[in-house]
């Protein structure tokens, strides 16, 4: 036996079976003075190679084609998946056929001045990597036969090459019934292949098609296609996986058909809403007006607990128009539909102005902006949101030096702005509260209002596309953001 000093991570581990010591040694030297990177074991007969082949693991055998006990044939069948390499003194044609059609890999003619042994490193190398590919291709092969997406390679013509198991049994055809027919079989619109399967140098494609099984049965199919191309860019084959996407587009349709119910509901509670607090300001108004019509006319003749509780209804009434007109206001934002424009937010910051200006002059409040940008929106509910926020920055305030700052940035999809007061701020838990009907953080007859207004804000925000949050700090500032979908605003 010799063995190579090189390193044995990558040393090639060869049987050479060889009855001829003169042969064999021939070899051995050869490997030893080429200093070849091989592990060289010699077996002298078909007996010893059999034993060697059971004890060791080969990467190749070389074999003379006679010997003493059998030929290389015989080794052949021992060798089962190690490739062969006969050696064979004779140059019979039909010898070499004959090994050939057995399995040997390859075979070298032996001659008296040795130079067949120069053609070895080549013949080795050549063969493992054959081997090496082969097994790559086997396990690729494997890879594909078992996933579970149809997988369909169709050759240059569009034809089928091959199938896998998932494809037979969801297309419901044999092998023998598929292989070499037109890839159009599986289309239920034919001339799709020719558009998707191009030759153009590496073309993918990926879309959505109706296929359809051997029995007739039409499904969605999500395609994704690849050409492969020859050394001469070429393309040779097309590997297209099909994926069922049947299911997924009936949960589409479900939640597109949930969606649009949402949206009616939606509809018909803002609906339901508007007429009930429209249609019972009348009632409530009635009620209040023969309620101040009873104090006047009972003035001074009540005791005072009769007073007390005259006034406790008259108070609760005006309460409940207060709740009102706030439930109004908040279903006028669903129920009328926008009406987009180009809106100048610095005109619509100086319209608030305006109209809380007795509000702003009595606080003493600052109110800084920078310079707006215009956007795409409905210019009646972007003033409302600007009003709300500016009114609760102002009813909020510490009682003096109150400021409000209104800035904005933007990113690639949105507008974010941010409307600042330095007020009484809230606790960071009623983060998302503050923005539910009715909610109120304090006592009505510290501040007045209803708790619609936030509501509100979050409502027109979100009526625009966008999203609505706040950051406070108690007896430092609260920041309201919010953003706005950023539009080209077509002068």
């Amino acid at each position: 036996m010799f063995e190579n000093k090189s390193t044995k991570e990558n040393t090639i581990s060869i049987l050479l079976v060889e009855d001829e010591k003169v042969d064999a040694m021939a070899i051995s030297r050869f490997i030893q003075n080429e200093k070849l990177n091989y592990k060289l074991d010699i077996s002298d007969s078909l007996k010893s190679a059999k034993k060697s082949i059971k004890l060791n693991r080969y990467d190749i055998i070389i074999s003379d084609y006679r010997l003493a006990d059998g030929t290389a044939l015989d080794v052949i069948k021992l060798a089962v998946d190690i490739p062969v390499i006969i050696t064979t003194a004779s140059g019979s044609e039909e010898i070499a056929v004959g090994a050939l059609r057995a399995g040997a890999s390859d075979y070298l003619i032996k001659d008296l001045t040795g130079n067949y042994l120069k053609m070895l490193p080549v013949t080795v190398e050549r063969i493992l990597k054959q081997k090496e590919l082969q097994t790559y291709e086997l396990m690729l092969s494997q890879v594909l036969k078992d996933m579970a997406d149809s997988v369909i390679i169709l050759n240059k013509d569009k034809k089928v090459m091959f199938v896998n198991n998932a494809f037979l049994k969801k297309y419901g055809y044999l092998e023998s019934e598929i292989i070499d027919i037109e890839a159009s079989i599986i289309w239920s619109d034919k001339t799709i292949p020719e558009k998707i399967f191009n030759q153009k140098l590496n073309y993918s494609y990926k879309g959505e098609h109706q296929h359809i099984t051997k029995d007739g049965t039409i499904f969605s199919a999500l395609v994704t296609s690849t050409s492969i191309y020859d050394k001469s860019k070429k393309p040779f084959c097309y590997v297209t996986v099909c994926h069922d996407i049947t299911e997924i587009k009936q949960s589409e349709l479900k939640l597109e058909e949930s969606a649009k119910e949402l949206k009616r509901s939606n509809v018909d509670l803002e609906q339901y809403a508007y007429i009930v607090s429209h249609d019972l300001k009348e009632p409530l108004r009635m009620i209040y007006s023969y309620l101040e019509l009873i104090g006047k006319k009972t003035e001074n003749k009540f005791d005072k607990k009769l007073t007390d509780y005259l006034n406790f209804a008259i108070e609760g009434a005006k309460r409940m128009d207060e709740l009102i007109n706030g439930m109004l206001s908040y279903s006028r934002v669903g129920f009328y539909p926008k009406r987009l424009s180009s809106v100048d937010l610095n005109e619509i910051i100086n319209l608030v102005k305006t109209d809380l200006s007795s509000r702003i002059k009595e606080s003493e409040i600052q109110i800084e902006h920078i310079k707006l940008p215009q956007i795409s929106g409905d210019s009646i509910q972007i003033r409302q949101l600007f009003q709300n926020l500016i009114s609760n920055a102002i009813k909020f305030r510490k009682n003096k030096n109150g400021r409000i700052q209104i800035t904005y940035k933007e990113n690639k999809n949105e507008k974010i702005f941010c409307v600042e007061d330095n007020g009484i701020g809230f606790e960071p838990k009623f983060h998302e509260k503050i923005f539910t009907m009715f909610q109120r953080l304090h006592a009505k007859d510290k501040y007045e209002g209803t708790g619609i207004g936030l509501a509100i804000c979050k409502k027109i925000v979100e009526n625009h596309g966008g999203k609505i949050w706040a950051e406070s700090e108690p007896g430092n500032f609260t920041r309201f953001f919010f953003t706005l979908q950023k539009k080209e605003i077509k002068k």
